[in-house]
């Protein structure tokens, strides 16, 4: 079976000269400017919000008391108040009776985003997205150690219970094509590692249930052979990867992939 590798973490570490085919990475999409912040998972820039707060406009979804907090935080604006003039002793039945007991605004915080004002609803939305966010990277660094041990092992011509534990998709289908066409042609690597340099959230292609983190993987350090004939060292890559549940389970769906210099 024909597997068109695409994207996958493995199509770009092993040297273009080890007679592997690989069609190349799918391009990465220009990223946007990172000059604004999230609201409720739409990303809005300062001068977009001030614009909005100006004309009386406010976001689909968004009330404008969110939009003028979003506007102090990316701003750096603080409100001063002023203190009361007024006596600064009660007598015990006026204070308690004038006393309420403030209720308590959520704050959503998502991983790497910019804290905002929100509904109980979309608190617990945005923990639930947190909370998928942190099990993708875990299950992207237990794939990285897998690659290694596939790497330096020669390849597979099946899944491994670990690839079935950590991936699924296009992800997994990308990957097993190229272990099956490194020992096809006796690539191995005599040395080295993968190790993750950099990984972080991808607000810009999360969606609700589908978490997308952006990692930087560098794998120079693999030194590949095919048979006894040195190929030379992998390379470095950046990686953009979405997860999503297959029966229930999170797993690494989808990858888009660019080398680079260095992360």
């Amino acid at each position: 079976m024909s597997v068109d590798p695409v994207n996958a973490q493995t199509a770009l570490v092993i040297p273009a000269n080890a007679g592997i085919s690989n069609p190349g990475p799918k391009p990465r999409s220009p990223s946007r400017s990172r000059s604004g912040g999230f609201v409720l998972g739409l990303w809005i820039t300062p001068h977009e919000v001030a614009d909005r707060v100006r004309l009386g406009q406010s976001t689909p979804g968004v009330p404008m008391k969110y939009l003028l907090a979003l506007l102090l935080l990316l701003t750096g604006c603080t409100q001063t108040v002023a203190p009361s003039a007024g006596p600064t002793s009660q007598s015990p039945s006026a204070s308690s009776s004038e006393t309420a007991t403030p209720s308590a605004t959520p704050i959503c915080s998502p991983m790497g985003g910019t804290p905002v004002p929100c509904s109980a609803e979309e608190y617990q939305k945005v923990e639930e997205q947190n909370r998928l966010t942190e099990e993708a990277i875990a299950l992207y660094r237990r794939w990285t150690k897998e690659s290694t041990r596939l790497y330096r092992a020669g390849g597979t011509n099946k899944a491994t219970p670990e690839m079935l534990a950590t991936t699924a998709g296009e992800f997994q289908a990308s990957a097993l094509g190229i272990f099956r066409r490194a020992k096809a042609k006796g690539v191995r690597a005599a040395a080295g590692e993968l190790k993750i340099v950099q990984i972080q959230p991808d607000h810009e292609s999360s969606r609700p249930g589908i978490p997308a983190i952006q990692t930087c993987v560098d794998g120079r350090s693999l030194q590949f052979q095919s048979g006894t004939k040195v190929i030379g060292n992998g390379t470095v890559a950046k990686e953009y990867i979405t997860a999503k549940r297959v029966n229930g389970a999170l797993r690494l769906w989808s990858i888009e992939s660019e080398v680079v210099a260095a992360c």
